[in-house]
């Protein structure tokens, strides 16, 4: 049975058309899976690379814990993966508690997560940073490796 993996990205005239970028390389790494998006339709944004890609797009009217949560459970999802400044680790949590599900969080600034696992493929980040900044269960995936 595929897993479903969601991928919570924005982007827009200015945020985050990097960050839609390497989650679209990320995806391609789970052939086996199911892979949808959700974005808000911010002005500006690259949403329509995702539909070229085929996979599916789920449009956030909020970024909003409540919404997202409510789309994780109504489609059954296994593992969310963040890659947006304005998701913390509060946010994080919220998901997390609500729905159980895997999260694992892009962070190239050393910030607190709560998530199973916390990726900086920056060439020289440096996990011993984290220590503190996510939880014990957490794998720190950091590097040039990944």
């Amino acid at each position: 049975m595929k897993n479903n993996v969601l991928f919570r990205v924005d982007s827009s005239s200015e945020i985050g058309l990097g960050h839609l970028m390497r989650c679209l390389v990320l995806a391609k790494q789970y052939k086996k899976e199911n892979i949808i998006f959700a974005a808000q339709d911010l002005d500006g944004n690259a949403n329509q690379k995702i539909i070229n890609k085929n996979y599916k797009l789920i449009i956030l009217n909020t970024n909003s814990s409540i919404e997202l949560c409510e789309y994780i459970q109504l489609m059954n999802i296994d593992n969310v993966i963040f890659d947006h400044y304005g998701i913390d680790n509060n946010f994080e949590k919220k998901v997390k508690d609500k729905t159980g599900v895997k999260i694992l969080s892009f962070d190239d600034t050393y910030k607190k997560h709560y998530c199973d696992v916390v990726l900086n493929h920056n060439i020289c980040a440096d996990a011993s940073k984290y220590k503190g900044l996510v939880p014990k269960f957490c794998e720190v995936r950091c590097g040039k490796k990944y």
